[in-house]
């Protein structure tokens, strides 16, 4: 898949058939985020992979997907969760650059599952002392992200921002997410 296209595809995922992901998979997905730069080459983050359905539902219940939608659309069934999970975890004292390395190891999470097509989702609205519960996380350590991992239910697609500017995003009568993004345009403030 060529790049832009990857880019284009890659869009937040909420809601999963109920295929397992191999383990294989998993593995090249960590194998690339191993690979991605961080601050100092200090390499803090570590990863908890779930893949075992009890421990998936009982994450599932401890995060909350699409806070912009109305619940009743945006909370997952039972038959939606993803099957896999892959949980940033980052030490208790971590500083500012440790923020850009979780963004950069979730991005590059997102970007690879996709090229295996794949569905994730980057989920900063979870409650973080359960995981760490469930999880069993050391007290040195934190839950900084929690990525579902599965296959796609649904589509992603990114499209042109409104006249009016409106961000949120809404879901089609076929249960896609339509996502606004401003031009480039938009987002350059000049060049020099």
């Amino acid at each position: 898949m060529d790049l832009h296209d990857l880019f284009v595809k890659r869009r937040s995922i909420r809601k999963f058939e109920q295929k397992e992901v191999g383990r294989d998979l998993l593995e090249e997905i960590l194998e690339d985020v191993r690979l991605s730069p961080c601050g100092s080459n200090k390499q803090l983050l570590r990863f908890a992979v779930v893949t075992d359905r009890k421990i998936c539902d009982k994450i599932a219940d401890n995060i909350v997907f699409a806070a912009l939608l109305p619940r009743g659309i945006a909370d997952q069934k039972a038959n939606e969760r993803a099957t896999a999970y892959i949980i940033i975890l980052e030490p208790q004292n971590a500083g500012r650059v440790q923020d850009m390395d979780i963004g950069i190891a979730a991005e590059v999470i997102m970007e690879s599952a996709c090229d295996k097509g794949l569905g994730t989702c980057m989920m900063l609205n979870f409650k973080a002392d359960e995981i760490e519960k469930i999880l069993e996380v050391p007290g040195d350590m934190k839950a900084a992200m929690v990525i579902p991992v599965g296959y796609p239910m649904h589509e992603s697609i990114a499209e042109d921002m409104p006249a009016d500017g409106d961000t949120a995003y809404y879901v089609d009568e076929k249960g896609n997410y339509h996502v606004p993004k401003r031009s480039v345009k938009d987002i350059v403030s000049r060049y020099y």
